[in-house]
This record gives C-alpha cells, sequence and structure tokens, in this order.
C-alpha cells in the first residue's frame, strides 16, 4: 500500500494525536458558544469551505467548516487549490494519507471513475506529487470528524470552470450510491509588502479595506453561489488564493440540491500576530 507521509515541516499543525484532541475540543467548545451561520450546530453540510494556513492561524475556522459535514460520510472529497487557471486538475495517486491521529483511507474506486468523468469532459488530468498546505492541513480534522471517511484528494485551477468538477463528483456520488461530501480549501487577501499587494496603503486603514472591501464580498460571493464572481474576485483584486476550489464546493453543494451557503465565521491573521503583512480566513458551509 501506497501511503503519503506528512509532507509538510513542523508548525503547520500538531505532530501529535493528543495537540490534536486538546486543540479541537477547545474550538468545539468555542464553536458551540456561537450561533453565527448557524455554527453551533455541527452536521448537515454537503460542501464547505475551509482556510488553510497554519492552525495557529486558521484551524480554529477550518474545524467550524469540518464540523458542518456529515460524520457518517463514506467519501469526502478535499478539493486544494494553488491552481493557475489552464492548469490541469491535480490528484493524488496514493492509497492512503497518514495524518498524526492516524491513517485516511484513499477512495481509489470513486478517484478513478472522477478522473474518467472530468477527462470525459475535457479537464487536462495530473498527478500530485507535490508538498502542498491546501489538502494536507485539513487532512488530520478530517480524521477526527470523519474517521471512516475515504478521502479523494484533489487539487483545481482557479477558474469557474472548476464548479463543473464538483458537479461531476456529485453526480458520481449518486450513480455509485455515495454518501459523499467535499471540503474546499482557500485562504482569502493575502496583503502588504510580503505578498507585493498594497493597494490600500498601510496600518489599521489596509486592514480595514482588505476586510471590508475585500474578503467580505469574495465570502458573500461564495454563500450565495456565484462561482463566476468568486474566481473574479480571487484573480482580478487578489481575495482569494484558491478560488476553484470554492468553485468546485459550490458546482457540487449546487447539484446536492444546495440553494445558498452559510458564512461560519471570518478572522485575519493580523488577530493572532500583528503584522505590516496579512491574510485573511473564512470559512463557509452549504447545507441543503
Amino acid at each position: 500500500m501506497r501511503t503519503r507521509k506528512r509532507l509538510l515541516p513542523a508548525g503547520w499543525y500538531p505532530d501529535s494525536a493528543a495537540e490534536i484532541e486538546a486543540l479541537v475540543e477547545r474550538w468545539e467548545a468555542e464553536a458551540r458558544k456561537s450561533d453565527v451561520g448557524g455554527g453551533a450546530e455541527p452536521g448537515g453540510a454537503v460542501a464547505a469551505i475551509a482556510p488553510h494556513a497554519g492552525w495557529y492561524f486558521s484551524g480554529a475556522l477550518a474545524w467550524l467548516a469540518v464540523r458542518s459535514l456529515d460524520p457518517g460520510a463514506e467519501t469526502v472529497l478535499v478539493a486544494g487549490g494553488h491552481g493557475a487557471p489552464g492548469l490541469p486538475v491535480r490528484m493524488a495517486e496514493e492509497d492512503a494519507f497518514e495524518t498524526p491521529g492516524g491513517i485516511l483511507n484513499a477512495d481509489a474506486d470513486f478517484a478513478r471513475a472522477l478522473a474518467e468523468a472530468l477527462s470525459g469532459a475535457g479537464f487536462a488530468l495530473a498527478a500530485d506529487d507535490r508538498a502542498d498546505n491546501t489538502v494536507e492541513v485539513q487532512l488530520p480534522l478530517l480524521r477526527k470528524r470523519c474517521p471512516d471517511a475515504r478521502i479523494v484528494w484533489l487539487r483545481v485551477p482557479n477558474e469557474a470552470r472548476s464548479a463543473r468538477i464538483g458537479e461531476l463528483a456529485a453526480g458520481l456520488a449518486r450513480r455509485l450510491g455515495r454518501k459523499a461530501a467535499l471540503l474546499a480549501s482557500t485562504d482569502l487577501t493575502h496583503y502588504g509588502p510580503n505578498y507585493g499587494f498594497e493597494p490600500a496603503g498601510t496600518g489599521q486603514r489596509a486592514l480595514d479595506w482588505m476586510q471590508r472591501e475585500n474578503d467580505l464580498p469574495v465570502l458573500e460571493a461564495m454563500a450565495r453561489m456565484d462561482e463566476d464572481e468568486t474566481v473574479r474576485l480571487g484573480e482580478e483584486r487578489g481575495a482569494a488564493c484558491s478560488s476553484g476550489a470554492a468553485a468546485a464546493a459550490i458546482g457540487f453543494a449546487r447539484a446536492s440540491g444546495v440553494l445558498r451557503g452559510a458564512i461560519l465565521g471570518y478572522s485575519t491573521s493580523a488577530g493572532r500576530s500583528p503584522s505590516d503583512s496579512f491574510v485573511g480566513y473564512g470559512a463557509v458551509a452549504y447545507r441543503p
């Protein structure tokens, strides 16, 4: 059996199951105190969007997204990003994925069938054999939430057409009689000199601009399930680094009968580590 070992260095997420358990218990307690976007009620979502920074910055929001999924899901597709427009859909070929909490098995049958459907729909495909945080940081949380689920690891290009990937996956799940969910992975605006993006200057004025003028509009586009606007804002305004993944979640949700998403939460790296460069993070759930 080919098992993908952890590729991200220490610091992205804990090294031990005990540390993960402690963090998730704390985040779960915090979530149950909140009713923002229905955040106090876990489960019920067929798709969700989670941030993918190191857990110190965005782990609590990622858990809000992951806990919205059905813990009894048989297959969870994790749609990562960092794929520029025109790049192929990248799919992992391993049989299993290592996490500190234990192994997550791949859903090889679903992945093969999805690859055939994608190829038939005109998508280029490639193996995903490189280290990338967008999928890997979600796996320990999925191991906690959906321990028996099998995983389909893919990364998609930042195109509105990536919504079709989600639609094809939802249709395939119905044909196979598989209880499936899709977790998309994207951060929001990367602002400041570290990222070469400073349209609103510096300081608090810049942070306010990022939150109100860049991050909120893209989160609202995700919630109203507008993949065209989500990708446009991501590509033209730098409002999302993996907007194609969000489009895939929208497509999966729409094909599963969802009419609108709910914003579960929002934060920035500035709230954890003040700096002249900062990143926005959001979580969205799609419930029928």
